[in-house]
């Protein structure tokens, strides 16, 4: 992003100068792909982390779990459980859903027709 902002910056500034629309559109497109090849290498790199870490874990005897909970106080119960028992790196991280039941592909498909006079 601040490379982004640099390269509209430095786009704006040769506009203002006399500078050509066309070459400060340049200028702006080479500050922004310059941003997007650094954040592409800096996710790589936090990526990466997290995937050796997960296998020296595994590696070590680790296990990795995934637990969904309803509520917060759930989350609270299972992490006190889980950490009674041993656990080691216990910890939550809550994702919102923004499905439901007819967003399932083929929720209301009926592959018999027949079995309909039954239900």
């Amino acid at each position: 992003m601040p490379t982004y902002i640099g390269g509209a910056g430095a786009g704006i500034a040769v506009v203002a100068t006399g500078g050509t629309v066309a070459f400060a559109a340049l200028i702006a497109a080479a500050g922004a792909a310059a941003g997007a090849g650094i954040g592409g290498l800096i996710a790589h790199a936090i990526g990466k982390h997290h995937a050796d870490y997960m296998e020296k874990q595994l590696i070590d005897g680790g296990l990795l779990l995934w637990v969904r909970v309803k509520d917060d106080s759930q989350e609270a119960e299972i992490i006190e459980l889980l950490n009674s028992l041993g656990g080691e790196d216990v910890h939550a991280h809550s994702i919102t859903r923004y499905w439901g039941t007819n967003d399932v592909p083929l929720h209301d498909f009926d592959p018999d027709p027949f079995l309909e006079r039954f239900r």
